[in-house]
């Protein structure tokens, strides 16, 4: 029986995915963008209350019940600050510096001049398309709230991240709220408050979210290391390439596909019939702080253009391989996914998604590593991010109920999020920040395991977020121990 739920998942699957493949040649989108054109117009004529559309990205994550399930689309962001912030003043400054903020380019006596109208409104359907709806009863002491102080609650920064992750949003409220643990530190230690952001992806992206308290709060220019994501094309270059455009996203879709296909069977696939109502709960395991000078002199040691990000990439492998016989037995499809380099100053999800296959068969971590940095070297080459955020896009123009069938059957066991964060520290106020952390839900599709790398001034940390059913907590703190030892290995080389 098992074997024939299985045959029709995968049919299912590879029917979507060819469907998909081919939708650059078959114009069968182009109604759909037509509809989403009228009723956005409509909707503003006739809707006073409206703010703007979702963008077609931020519609595809909207497309879950967050406030009678379990999220799988939650970002967590904690920033450690050092002393003791009392909430209604940590209010104030966000009222001031991020509520009434506004954009220069914009009229000020429009209510689109608002940096981050978002904040204040809450999403609705309409016809078919989704949107934000001003909050007439936004009170900004329901999204930022103080959080009870538990004894050594350091220790606790797992499990904080996984009770946020798992929470619920409130209906007809902006999907975002801050929380602050005073005192989030162990007796006799100098004072420091944990500041919880948690927002859903469907609002803001990681980077947006490091925008807002550095630019905002902290009143500095975000300084983070910029992916070069593609080399630079003259005028002649950059027509041929869109002239060039159908041929080359069919074929990166399509290899896209079949590697997507081929992880089908692998154990942290999560079944693509599992419905939003079938509770499930994140669980969270955390790596200690490491080095990233340690890992720049890892690449630095072999040469030939291999970059830190090649080396997280094999730490994750290495560890990965290592959890158990099944997942050494081939490579594994992994979602990579990291913010484009010039990010946009509204809220949002502006992020580039590409393939990797994780060499988790490889048993020489030198290897691993060379051929990591190989396979990263040419995801990068081919541009799969611009195919695939194309194909993301054309989803979601269409309906909510068309786009949430086929966005859900996204195979991607693995998930990996690079976040560079501030390079130079910032502070809220007087209150400098010693640490930021990010973590992230399995998000929409079929992923078990995600793991979300996050850098702050010279050292990195990842969190391991896996759905129970995946694993269990020992298992995610067992893992996120092992990405460490990783780097320890590949010191000793």
């Amino acid at each position: 029986m098992n074997n024939i739920y299985f045959t029709l998942e995968q049919l299912i699957l590879n029917a979507t995915f060819i469907f998909l493949s081919l939708s650059f040649l078959i114009p069968w989108w182009i109604p759909f963008h037509i509809y989403r054109w009228v009723i956005i117009h409509f909707a503003n004529y006739y809707n006073s209350d409206f703010g703007k559309a979702l963008s077609p990205f931020d519609s595809i994550w909207a497309d879950e019940d967050y406030t009678k399930y379990t999220p799988k689309n939650s970002l967590i962001c904690t920033f450690t600050l050092e002393g003791d912030i009392q909430v209604e003043k940590f209010r104030n400054l966000f009222i001031k510096n991020v509520l009434c903020a506004k954009l220069s380019s914009a009229s000020s006596s429009s209510s689109l001049s608002m940096r981050y109208p978002e904040l204040q409104q809450y999403q609705v359907n309409y016809m078919g398309q989704k949107f934000w709806k001003n909050d007439p009863n936004f009170k900004v002491q329901n999204h930022i709230l103080e959080g009870s102080h538990h004894p050594a609650c350091e220790l606790r920064l797992a499990s904080i991240h996984q009770d946020a992750l798992n929470k619920l949003f409130t209906p007809k409220r902006s999907p975002w709220d801050v929380t602050l643990i005073r005192n989030f530190t162990p007796p006799g230690s100098p004072e420091k408050t944990l500041v919880i952001a948690r927002f859903h992806h469907s609002i803001a992206d990681a980077k947006s979210i490091l925008k807002l308290f550095v630019e905002c709060l902290g009143q500095q220019s975000l300084t983070t290391a910029q992916a070069k994501i593609q080399d630079e094309r003259g005028p002649i270059q950059q027509l041929l390439h869109y002239v060039n455009f159908p041929c080359q996203y069919f074929s990166q879709i399509s290899s896209y596909v079949i590697k997507s296909v081929a992880s089908f069977h692998h154990p942290w696939t999560v079944s693509v019939f599992v419905s939003d109502a079938q509770k499930f709960s994140h669980v969270v395991g955390l790596t200690e702080p490491l080095s990233l000078d340690d890992m720049k002199e890892v690449a630095k040691k072999f040469g030939g253009g291999v970059t830190s990000s090649s080396v997280m990439i094999a730490m994750i492998a290495g560890a990965v391989g290592k959890m158990g016989g099944k997942l050494r037995e081939g490579e594994v499809h992994c979602g990579y996914i990291l913010p484009k380099p010039d990010h946009p100053p509204t809220l949002g999800t502006h992020a580039c998604a590409g393939g990797i296959m994780l060499p988790t068969n490889e048993l020489s971590a030198a290897r691993r590593l060379l051929k990591c940095h190989e396979i990263f070297s040419n995801m990068k080459a081919s541009g799969i991010e611009r195919y695939s955020n194309f194909l993301v896009w054309q989803l979601g123009t269409m309906v909510n109920v068309v786009r949430k069938v086929i966005a859900r059957n996204i195979c991607n066991p693995v998930g990996i999020t690079n976040i560079a964060g501030e390079a130079k520290g910032f502070s809220v106020g007087e209150h400098a920040c010693s640490e930021f952390l990010f973590s992230a839900g399995t998000l929409t599709g079929c992923a078990g395991v995600a793991f979300c790398a996050s850098s702050y001034k010279d050292s990195l940390r990842i969190s391991v977020i896996a759905k129970e059913s995946v694993l269990d907590k020992i298992q995610a703190e067992k893992l996120a121990a092992a990405i460490g030892y990783e780097l320890e290995i590949l010191k000793e080389i």
